[in-house]
């Protein structure tokens, strides 16, 4: 077993002075952070660094002078997102990045090596795509390039080489081969095949920008574009004028408000089904705190229960695993106040003698073994007593694996499944959390939306009214809650809560 390491000032300011930056510390000392936070050594020389927050851009003049530091939109909102968001919120954006080049318009190639020094080796690749997204499916474990050699190594290098300036007939001619040769002239070895350079390795189809808009035209949503033309998707959805060629396809994602949600109350008897036939409706209507409102129609499916009425129902059914799947408020009320055994006397007994067969003919049943040992929890107990749940559970997910190992590509391969980080946390809570521990999360998740709101002083005081206590702040509108907690805001937005 691990010793719990003790904190003291001495050790916590060895530690501190390892890092340049207070959320270097933070992540990768916690217990030493939050110990500094608790006993309020952070605002001392213990932590001598700089703060790690940005000052946060108020003006046009401001937000210009970082902008002309890069030549690529996507440059400048990788390093200094702050500053982008900024500039695109106020509608600034076409006018601080309009020195700007366009990575790529789907028709000219750039040039771009790939390269390590410690190895002497180098991959030179041309492309006409993103170069990005280029860089990362050499990185895929799909890549068939030679460059696998060397390209996941963490001291591998990327470089472009060249602007987008070359043109199919310059790649087949020379223009890959010139800087083949180049390398080898200074010495290095080069990873690639010789029958492979002046190839494109595409179709001839040139998707630019005004064929995406296009060919976009032709479509109802973006999911029926991805499915009917692949590979114009994939350009346009890296294309750096993507928003342009996407804005003609209507969004399909229900925009709820006041109107629309209580239409679709209007259409529930009670709140179970509104909130089974409309989650999301019904999770507007709890956080801007109109539930009551528009659930005043339906009917009141609460029951009281007591005794007597307990009974009445029990008097239903012959063993108690039907009575809980029916009436699970009925069995819970009779569990907690410990007359269980009396409401159910009249119940059959559901002692089964599991043989081994039939022990496998019910785990063939279920999936999991989740859903096993839940549905049926003797047969599975059995099982284990005999030795024999392993095999019994051989063709369920998992049922004879260890724990799933979440290598560096399998969590890329996996996020480029969703299009927000939420919805990758809710379905891979496990490969969410490795990837953040790992600090690969932004990378493989630069692909995704950004839907996580900017919250200031003004935003959380008037977020914070819509709720009558702290925990229904919390729960409803977490990010919100949890920056004014670290703000030291709490206090202030919440005072008019109990």
């Amino acid at each position: 077993m691990t010793k719990r390491r003790i904190w003291n000032y001495e050790t916590v300011s060895l530690e501190a002075r390892k890092y340049d930056r207070r959320s270097e510390f933070r992540n990768a000392a916690g217990g030493a952070y939050n110990k500094a936070k608790t006993e309020g050594w952070l605002e001392t020389s213990l932590c001598p660094y700089e703060r790690g927050h940005k000052p946060y851009p108020t003006t046009f003049e401001e937000v210009e002078t970082v902008a002309r530091k890069y030549k690529f939109r996507s440059e400048f909102k990788q390093k200094q997102s702050g500053f982008y968001q900024r500039a695109r919120r106020q509608g600034w954006l076409d006018e601080v990045c309009k020195h700007m080049q366009t990575r790529t318009d789907g028709r000219l190639h750039c040039v771009y090596a790939i390269f390590n020094k410690r190895l002497n080796s180098a991959y030179i690749g041309i492309t006409r795509q993103n170069l990005y997204k280029r860089y990362r499916d050499h990185k895929s474990s799909k890549s068939k390039t030679n460059a696998k050699q060397i390209v996941n190594l963490a001291d591998t290098e990327f470089l472009q080489i060249s602007e987008y300036i070359y043109s199919g007939d310059d790649v087949r001619n020379f223009a890959e081969q010139y800087f083949v040769d180049l390398y080898k002239k200074e010495g290095w070895q080069i990873l690639n095949s010789q029958k492979a350079i002046g190839s494109l390795g595409y179709s001839e189809t040139i998707w630019t920008f005004e064929n995406l808009k296009r060919e976009a035209l032709k479509y109802k949503s973006r999911s029926d574009f991805a499915s009917k033309n692949a590979s114009a998707y994939t350009i346009a959805r890296y294309h750096e004028r993507r928003h342009e060629i996407f804005e003609v396809l209507p969004l399909l994602t229900k925009r709820w408000d006041l109107l629309s949600t209580s239409e679709a109350a209007l259409e529930c008897k009670h709140r179970g089904e509104f909130k089974e036939k409309f989650p999301v409706a019904y999770q507007w209507a709890t956080r801007n705190g109109v539930l009551e409102n528009i659930c005043s129609h339906m009917e009141d499916t609460h029951v009281d229960w007591d005794l007597e009425k307990v009974i009445e129902v029990a008097k239903k059914f012959d063993d108690r695993t039907s009575f809980l799947r029916s009436y699970s408020g009925a069995y819970k009320w009779a569990t907690r106040e410990n007359v269980l055994d009396e409401v159910t006397s009249h119940m059959e007994v559901l002692i089964r003698r599991w043989s081994d067969k039939e022990i496998f003919a019910e785990a063939k049943k279920y999936k999991t073994r989740t859903e096993f040992i839940r549905n049926s929890g003797s047969a599975a107990q059995l099982a284990r007593q005999r030795d024999i749940f392993e095999q019994v559970c051989a063709h369920m997910e998992n049922g004879n694996q260890k724990p799933k190992k979440w290598t560096y590509e399998k969590l890329k391969v996996l996020a480029l499944s969703f299009k927000t980080r939420s919805e990758f946390k809710k379905n891979f809570p496990g490969a969410y959390t490795q990837s953040r521990k790992t600090k690969i999360l932004d990378e493989i998740c630069a692909h995704m939306e950004q839907k996580q709101k900017s919250w200031d002083l003004q935003s959380i005081r008037l977020e914070a009214k819509k709720y009558s206590s702290r925990s229904k702040f919390k729960n409803s509108a977490g990010g919100a809650y949890v920056r004014a907690r670290k703000e030291g805001w709490l206090d202030d937005v919440c005072s008019h809560m109990k």
